[in-house]
């Protein structure tokens, strides 16, 4: 192997690696699809290692990010909180997490700080959001300040307020619309420095030799590294203006690696939709009827959620702070259907004897519960 081949392999090798993000695990996640398009995808069931779970972008399209969003991962009630998320992506399972219930006496002032949620000096519960940490820091805030003083009604339309707010699915299409035009220039100087690496520079190497040509190359993949790295920092200005501190990091990291400079468009993208449910980022990314179908399957998991519905270290308290957020969550859903309920059964099959009520399978066989979801199943009609 010669060292340009050595030098391309390394290249490759390391982009790859570059394509997998780890994130929180329960997040839900958007990205282009193979042959275009978005999918949406949980994060409970993928690879991971400890808290983080590995999330997959096709190397190929390094002009498309990788979206972030998720359901809130933290359960509030007029009697305290429970640090773990009441939904989880539908069809999929459940991450595990904590239900340790903290009663509002005893919580501690809660703030925003790294992307999680802290409550004094202690990780409350890791969001993977800025955005979301930030937006969640401040309604516990005031939701702390309402519980005990003011009547549950006052206390409930705060959190609903909140609620309609996330699934805002004009909110998510005016950002989405704001992303594509200033990251626009970005997604070509990720092609064009895509194509440098995986086309040009191995061409010009293997037609002139690596030794002969490594200057003109090198300073082309300064000058396109450069040119990334301030169309990220111009970008970045203008989709997050509050948040100077996380600038300079991925900035100079593009500057310096052109592996990075390749992804950059992730930074951007990861926290563009983190404060936005996952339905109100799919009415903005796909089609009608797409967006429609996840819209229902969050509101068959509010009515039907995945076992366990709480972690195995939760007590009643926990219990009931937890279906006190859902039940808040299945209005809110219920709200954007125009107080339609979950999905209709779907056209019966031969040979179905019984079919999921969250996920929609179906069962040719007798079963009590949904081998995915662990669901109790339903009788289909005669």
């Amino acid at each position: 192997m010669t060292d340009a081949q050595l030098l391309l392999a390394v290249l490759v090798g390391l982009y790859l690696v570059e394509c997998v993000s780890w994130l929180p695990r329960g997040v839900v996640i958007a990205r282009p699809g193979p042959l275009g398009g978005t999918e949406f995808e949980g994060t409970a069931g993928a690879p991971a290692f400890g808290a983080r779970a590995a999330a997959w972008t096709p190397p190929w399209r390094p002009d498309r990010g990788l979206f972030v969003t998720q359901p809130w991962p933290v359960c509030f009630s007029p009697q305290g909180v429970v640090p773990c998320a009441a939904a989880a992506f539908n069809p999929g399972p459940r991450a595990e997490g904590r239900a340790r219930f903290v009663s509002w006496s005893d919580l501690a002032p809660v703030a925003a700080r790294e992307g999680d949620l802290f409550a004094g000096g202690e990780r409350l519960v890791r969001v993977g959001s800025h955005a979301l940490a930030a937006r969640l820091a401040a309604l516990a805030g005031e939701l702390r300040a309402l519980a005990g003083q003011a009547p549950e009604t006052e206390f409930r339309e705060r959190v609903d307020r909140a609620l309609d707010a996330a699934l805002d699915d004009a909110r998510a299409r005016a950002r989405a619309l704001q992303f594509e035009e200033q990251t626009q220039s970005l997604r070509v100087l990720a092609i064009a420095l895509f194509l440098f690496l995986f086309a040009v520079v191995p061409a010009v190497a293997w037609v002139r030799g690596l030794a002969a040509s490594w200057a003109p190359l090198l300073l082309g993949l300064i000058a396109l590294m450069g040119a990334t790295a301030w169309e990220l920092r111009r970008a970045h200005r203008v989709l997050f203006p509050g948040a100077a501190s996380q600038r300079w990091r991925p900035v100079l990291t593009a500057a310096l690696s052109p592996v990075s400079a390749l992804r950059a468009i992730d930074v951007l993208a990861h926290d563009a939709f983190g404060d936005a449910h996952p339905a109100a980022l799919a009415a903005a990314l796909l089609p009608a009827s797409r967006a429609d179908e996840q819209l229902r399957a969050w509101l068959r998991e509010a009515c039907f959620p995945a076992e366990p519905a709480l972690p195995a270290d939760g007590d009643g308290a926990a219990a009931a702070c937890v279906a006190w957020q859902r039940e808040r969550e299945r209005a809110a859903l219920e709200r954007r259907l125009a107080g339609e309920g979950p999905a209709k059964r779907p056209s019966r099959e031969p040979g179905v004897v019984a079919w999921c009520p969250r996920c929609l399978a179906d069962y040719t066989a007798a079963a009590v519960r949904c081998s995915d979801c662990g669901v109790e199943v339903v009788a289909a009609e005669g």
